[in-house]
């Protein structure tokens, strides 16, 4: 293999290595959905897969919402978790704590 054959290989090597990358890389970061007007949209966090105890929660309003301004956002994140939506008139579903 000459070197001009060489230089191609590794260029469409290192091309397909970076299709993938940005493949996987584009889905781990999708965006959450936007609340509808007039509603809230809750993430809940939880210690464990068993979802008995809450360590956080992130609120994002939509503009619509009185009581903003959004997101609110305490406790932890962790790879447990629970979305909705609730009206803005209803305390936001956010937990009792």
């Amino acid at each position: 293999m000459n070197r001009k054959d060489l230089a191609r290989a590794c260029r469409r090597k290192l091309l397909a290595v970076l299709v993938v990358a940005a493949a996987l890389s584009s889905g781990a970061s999708m965006a959450l959905p936007m609340p509808p007007p007039g509603s809230l949209l809750v993430t809940t966090y939880y210690a464990s897969a068993e979802r008995n105890e809450i360590v956080g929660v992130h609120v994002n309003g939509n503009a619509t919402c009185p009581n903003g301004p959004y997101p609110i956002d305490w406790g932890v994140h962790t790879r447990y978790s629970s979305i909705g939506f609730y009206a803005c008139g209803d305390g936001g579903g956010l937990p009792e704590l």
